[in-house]
């Protein structure tokens, strides 16, 4: 009786569990990829796509390595890819909490660029 009653707890335990999990993760909207050079030549270029796979936005650090392998990091990038109006220095400063002399240029690439180029 006390065996029935353990396997039955368990099963119990993994309908439940199988049931919480979401069938399908939401997908972000837009992402983020990062280019870092050596230490002896320390600099940092993030660009950002958005669900159609075209970039949006570069970002340039002379002088500076982000270190993105920080989990921290990590969601402040997050939340910079997803930021709806982020074009300036001192915004991208701000999210991604670091000097605003560290941004040395943003470009923002123009769709119609890259519909021309295609």
């Amino acid at each position: 009786m006390k065996k029935f009653f353990i396997i039955i707890c368990t099963l119990l335990l993994f309908v439940i569990s199988v049931k919480a999990t979401p069938a399908h993760l939401p997908k972000e909207s837009h992402y983020w990829v990062t280019e870092t050079g050596p230490r002896s030549n320390p600099y940092t270029i993030i660009r950002l796509y958005d669900a159609a796979d075209n970039q949006f936005l570069e970002i340039l650090m002379n002088g500076y390595r982000l270190k993105t392998n920080k989990p921290a990091m990590i969601r402040r990038l997050n939340c910079l890819a997803n930021a709806v109006d982020v074009d300036g220095a001192t915004s991208i400063a701000a999210l991604l909490r670091i000097e605003t002399c560290r941004v040395s240029s943003v470009k923002k690439i123009n769709e119609t660029h890259i519909a021309q180029i295609r």
